[in-house]
């Protein structure tokens, strides 16, 4: 008896829960893809850095 009340909720609700579980996988897409820009962004800030300091010829043609 359980299981018809569950798939009728489930069945009217069927709409919302697409949206639900496409927006989950939309927030984990973008904040995986932020993850990802903000570590090359990172990387690429520390290795101008150490440039800098390494190379300081180098600053001085900036």
């Amino acid at each position: 008896m359980s299981e018809i009340i569950l798939s009728s909720i489930l069945l009217d609700n069927l709409d919302t829960l697409k949206i639900v579980v496409v927006g989950l996988f939309v927030i984990f897409a973008i904040t995986s893809i932020v993850r990802k820009v903000f570590k090359l962004a990172l990387i690429f800030i520390l290795i101008a850095v150490f440039a800098y300091y390494v190379v300081p010829q180098l600053s001085a043609f900036l």
